[in-house]
This record gives C-alpha cells, structure tokens and sequence, in this order.
C-alpha cells in the first residue's frame, strides 16, 4: 500500500464527509422502496440483520452480484445499514472511517468506507460480507457477525491488562498473523525483532506490556502492537478465512490455525509510520511457523 497524494486524499475526505452526512437521507430512500412489511422491521437492531439477510438472499443468487456495478446503489445502502447496526450496538461504538492509502491492485473494497473499533483490534468493512453471505446461503450470517464482533469486544476487555497501554491509541496497519505451528511462542517474535534493533544501535525498543502483549517503542509515544490471541474462536475465523480466500496459500492450512498473533500500530494519519510496519513484517515472515495476513484485502503479505 502507498499513500494517496494530497489532492487524492482531499477529494477523498471531501466525498467521504459527503457519504457521512448523506447516510440517514440514503438509507431513508432505499427503505422507501422496500415491501412495508420488510421496512417495518429494519429498525437498526442486531435482529434485523437476520430479516435484512432474508432480504439479500432473494434478491442475490450469485456473490458476483455483491460486486457488479449495475448493483451500486443498492449494495452502498445495505452495506451502509449493516454498518449503522454495528455502529449503533456494539458497546466499544466504531466509527466510520476511510482509508488514504492506495492498494497496488485495484480492489472496490479500498474504497468503500469501514468501521473503525475504539477497542483492540480492528476495522471491518460492512461491505465484504454481502458475497460471502450470498455465497453460503445459510441465512445468519450478519447477526453472527455481530455476535462475533460482540464476542471480540468481551474477551478484549476481560483479557486487557490493569496497566495502562502506552502509545497514542487508535489503529493503523492491521494484519492477522496466522500460527501454523502450536509449539510457537511470542518471545520468538521479540528476540528477532531485539535483536534487529540491536544491530542498528537502538536496543530497548522491543518489549513486553504483559505475557500476550509485545510493545514496538517507535518513540514519540508511537507503538506497534503484537497481542496473542489463542482463543476458541480463532479456529473459526482461520476456517472463515480460508473459505473465502482467493489465493495460492493452502486453504487447509490456513483453516487449521488454532492461534494467531494480531498485529497493529497505533493511529498513523500521516503514515509516518508506513515503512516501519514493512519492516516489522518482512522480518516476522522469515518464521515459516507464521502466516501475515492482511484480513481488510483478504491477502497474504508475501502476495502483495
């Protein structure tokens, strides 16, 4: 990824400021065109995504038709009240937020808007889980999304340490680090990466917060982020993952990652910090026991 120029970015922020203040008369526009009895339950509640998915499967019989333009309209107002639903209930309230890098590929979902969580980890995009959810036709898949990003919320906050967390908040640079390999252990991320800043003569930047949290000091109280996660439900999420991957990687390797690593920097709006996270990366995949993958593109970072 790069960043986009300073005309790009403020075109972008401009339409995106546009896209913000618009939601309400959009959504109010689309839901005037459904059946009354389908409109009367959209009432912005967690269930409503199961009413709201009963809706998408009639109406698409082919996840192409999740990224066929002829469908623009249509799909930015669902995408957009899944968003809303998950905005208004989750108790960490994401924001809406959009992305000022540029994928070297061209990828519709770069440009749509995500949500941002103020709680570890991560943005999500709204609009990725329209093919997937026409794909397995199984009628359920928004509400278990939201009952997912609920789950995450809870085992956050019950695992995050007394002490408080250094660095300036927010996230950039997000990745899924996948563990092929159960004897693996995160101090074998933090002797490579001290021993790297070692040899360049700035030891003392690498260090634990607790036994699951390993801290980047990039100075200017800036900090990269490796928190372990072995939960029971990243087994799911592994096979999720390789349901819907595209690539070369083997999908039955993939979907048996018990554990993962996940991986952020702090809020970087001037992507200060863009070069450091490569490197951070590219010496992290030299361990053939992980797999870094990139889970807002649904790509590997060897494969960029």
């Amino acid at each position: 990824m790069k960043k986009i120029n300073a005309k790009e970015s403020e075109e972008r922020l401009v339409w995106f400021d546009y896209w913000l203040c618009s939601i309400s008369d959009r959504l109010n526009n689309w839901k005037e065109s459904l059946p009354n009895e389908l409109k009367v339950k959209l009432d912005n509640s967690p269930e409503s995504l199961i009413h709201l998915e009963q809706f998408i499967l009639s109406k698409f019989q082919n996840p192409i038709d999740a990224r066929d333009p002829v469908n623009e309209k249509i799909l930015d107002a669902i995408s957009t009240y899944i968003g809303e639903v998950l905005r208004l209930n989750l108790p960490d309230k994401p924001e809406w937020d959009v992305e000022l890098t540029k994928l070297e590929v061209n990828d519709e979902y770069y440009f749509y808007p995500y949500l941002k969580r103020n709680s570890p980890f991560v943005g999500f995009n709204p609009h990725t889980l329209l093919p997937n959810a026409i794909k397995v036709r199984e009628g359920n898949k928004l509400f278990g999304f939201y009952e997912k990003m609920l789950t995450v919320y809870q085992k956050k906050k019950s695992i995050i340490s007394t002490k408080t967390l250094p660095g300036q908040g927010g996230f950039s640079y997000q990745y899924f680090i996948l563990i092929k390999n159960n004897s693996f252990d995160l101090n074998e991320i933090a002797l490579v990466l001290q021993d790297c800043y070692s040899k360049k003569g700035e030891g003392g930047k690498v260090y634990f917060h607790n036994e699951k949290h390993l801290l980047v000091n990039m100075g200017n109280n800036y900090y990269f982020h490796f928190q372990l996660d072995t939960s029971e439900g990243v087994l799911q999420e592994s096979k999720e993952i390789a349901q819907k991957y595209n690539g070369n990687k083997n999908k039955d390797l993939i979907a048996s990652c018990k554990n993962r690593v996940e991986f952020w920097g702090d809020e970087d709006p001037d992507a200060d910090y863009i070069n450091d996270h490569i490197y951070l990366l590219e010496k992290i995949m030299l361990n053939d026991k992980l797999m870094i993958f990139d889970f807002r593109n649904g790509t590997f970072f060897d494969e960029f």
